[in-house]
C-alpha cells in the first residue's frame, strides 16, 4: 500500500513541474550555474540568507543533467517522496502500520507540501532531514538500535539546508533527556556530536549572513514585512495555508466554506488527542508547535515568521491527525479519512489547474518583451539590477537595463536615466517589487518628466505589470 501512495505522490508532483521559475529559484540557478564551488562559496553564500547545502545539491544536479525547470526541481520532488516514506515509517514505528499509511497519504495530498515539493529551493531538503532525524530519534526513545552515522547524516542535512529547522534538534535533545532509554545513550550522543561538528564551517558564514540580513532589513524596511513578521495575519496564515496551500480564498465564498470545514475537522481531531498524551504524542506536538512559537517571538526583532518556512512541521501535523483518525470508531475513521483526503485533493487540483495560483510567469513576460529588439526601444526594471528570472529566460539581454542606480530609489536616479534613454522612443518598464525598490514611483515620475507617456499596460501572473511608455515629444 505504501508504494501505491508513493507512486501517486510522485505522479501528483509531476503535473505542474514545468512552471516558470520565480525569483528565488532563478537566483539560485544563476548563483551556481557556470561557477566552481570556490567562487560560489566566496561570492554567493556570504550574501544569501540560507546555508549552502541546497546550492551544492543544485550545482551537482545542474552540472550532471542540465538546467531546465524540471531537472532542477526534480531533487525536491524525490526528497518529498522520501519524506512521505519516512512519515509512514515513523507512524508504523510509534503506533501501527495503519497510522503510518494514513499519515503518509495525508502528507501526499497536502497542498502546501505539494507546492513546495515542486520548488527548486531548500524546503524539501530540510524537511527530509528533519523527518530522518525524528525517525532515528524515536528509535532511540524506544531503545531500538540506530546507527549513529544515520542520525549524524540527518543532522548534517538539517544544519546545511535551512536555519529554522535547527529548533528541532533542541526538541530532540530535550526529549532525549526526559524520555531516553539508557542503553542507547552513546549512539545518540555520537551522532549528535558529529552533526554539531558539521556546523563549524558554517559559523563565519552564518554571521556574515546575519549581519547582511539586518542591513537589508534596515535599508529596505518594506522587505521585512514581506519576508515575515510577528503579526496576526502571519500567525493566521500558518494553519490556513497548511490546509489549503497557495491558493487564494479572497473573493471566492466556496473556497472559504471548504477551508472552514477542513479547519473544523482538523481542530476536532487534534482536540481528540488529549486522551492519548503519551511520550511520542508529546514529542510530535513539540515538533509541530515549538518551531512556530519560537520563530514568532523572535520575529518581533528579526523578520522570520512566514508559513512557507515551516514545511518541516508538516509530517508531525499529519502524524497527529492520523493518530486521532485511527483512534475513532471504524465508521468514523473511514468517514473522516475520506472527507479529508477529498478536501485536500480538491485544494491540490484547484492549484494545479489554475495558472493564477502558479509561480511567477517570468517565461511568458520575457517571451513578450524579447520580441521587441528595435534600436529605439529599451526594457527597464524598477530596480538597480536585472531580475534573475529575466536573465534566465531572455535570449537577448542587450535592450534591458536597470532603471535605478540604487534602492530604494531617490531623485538622484534621473542622471543616469537620461543617458539610458538617449535615442529611445519606447520603454517597457517592469515594476516587479516596485513597492520595495521604488515605493514612491520615482522612476515613473522621471519618465514622465523626460517626455514619456504611459500608453499600454500588460499584466503577467506574479510578475506584475509591464508598462509601455512612448516618447510624446519626438
Amino acid at each position: 500500500m505504501i508504494w501505491i501512495i508513493l507512486l501517486f505522490s510522485f505522479a501528483l508532483r509531476l503535473i505542474s513541474l514545468n512552471q516558470s521559475l520565480w525569483l528565488d529559484e532563478a537566483i539560485s540557478v544563476l548563483a551556481v550555474r557556470g561557477h566552481d564551488l570556490a567562487y560560489i562559496w566566496s561570492h554567493f553564500f556570504a550574501v544569501d540568507v540560507h546555508p549552502p547545502g541546497f546550492y551544492l545539491l543544485l550545482w551537482l544536479t545542474g552540472n550532471l543533467f542540465g538546467w531546465s525547470e524540471i531537472i532542477i526541481r526534480l531533487p525536491s520532488v524525490l526528497l518529498a517522496i522520501g519524506t512521505i516514506y519516512l512519515t509512514f515509517k515513523i507512524g508504523q514505528l510509534l503506533f501501527s502500520k495503519p497510522v503510518g499509511l494514513i499519515a503518509a497519504l495525508l502528507l501526499a495530498v497536502n497542498p502546501l507540501d505539494l507546492y513546495y515539493s515542486e520548488e527548486a529551493r531548500m524546503y524539501s531538503l530540510a524537511t527530509f532531514g528533519v523527518a530522518l532525524s525524528f525517525y532515528c530519534f524515536f528509535k532511540y526513545l524506544k531503545g531500538l538500535r540506530v546507527r549513529w552515522w544515520l542520525y549524524a547524516i540527518s543532522l548534517v542535512i538539517i544544519f546545511w539546508s535551512d536555519y529554522l529547522p535547527y529548533i528541532v534538534v533542541l526538541i530532540q535533545l530535550g526529549g532525549f533527556v526526559l524520555f531516553r532509554k539508557n542503553t542507547k545513550n552513546r549512539s545518540f550522543i555520537s551522532g549528535l556530536l558529529v552533526g554539531l561538528l558539521s556546523l563549524l564551517p558554517l559559523i563565519p558564514l552564518a554571521w556574515q549572513q546575519f549581519v547582511g540580513g539586518l542591513k537589508v532589513a534596515t535599508d529596505l524596511p518594506t522587505w521585512g514585512k514581506i519576508v515575515g513578521g510577528a503579526g496576526f495575519k502571519e500567525l493566521a496564515l500558518l494553519p490556513l495555508k497548511t490546509e489549503t496551500g497557495r491558493i487564494s480564498l479572497a473573493g471566492n465564498p466556496l473556497f472559504k466554506v471548504l477551508a472552514g470545514f477542513t479547519s473544523l475537522i482538523y481542530l476536532y481531531l487534534l482536540v481528540c488527542l488529549w486522551r492519548r498524551f503519551n511520550k511520542p504524542v508529546v514529542v510530535l506536538f513539540a515538533w509541530l508547535i515549538i518551531p512556530p512559537v519560537l520563530t514568532f517571538l523572535v520575529s518581533f526583532w528579526i523578520p522570520l515568521f512566514s508559513y512557507y518556512r515551516f514545511i518541516f512541521i508538516l509530517p508531525a501535523f499529519c502524524l497527529l491527525v492520523a493518530i486521532s483518525i485511527n483512534s475513532q470508531k471504524r465508521v468514523v475513521q473511514k468517514l473522516l479519512g475520506l472527507v479529508l483526503i477529498f478536501l485536500e485533493l480538491t485544494f491540490c487540483f484547484i492549484y494545479l489547474i489554475n495558472p493564477t495560483f502558479h509561480r511567477e510567469d517570468w517565461r511568458g513576460a520575457v517571451n513578450f518583451t524579447d520580441q521587441f529588439k528595435n534600436s529605439d526601444q529599451i526594457i527597464l526594471f524598477d530596480d538597480n539590477n536585472l531580475e534573475a528570472p529575466f536573465i534566465y529566460y531572455s535570449q537577448n539581454l542587450s535592450p534591458a537595463k536597470p532603471g535605478l542606480d540604487k534602492i530604494p530609489a531617490d531623485s538622484s536616479n534621473i542622471n543616469s536615466l537620461v543617458a539610458k534613454l538617449e535615442g529611445k522612443n519606447q520603454v517597457y518598464l517592469y515594476d516587479y517589487l516596485v513597492d520595495i525598490t521604488d515605493p514612491n514611483r520615482i522612476l515613473a515620475q522621471n519618465l514622465n518628466s523626460l517626455g514619456f507617456k504611459q500608453t499600454q499596460t500588460y499584466n503577467f501572473n506574479g510578475v506584475g505589470f509591464i508598462y509601455l511608455y512612448t516618447r510624446v515629444n519626438q
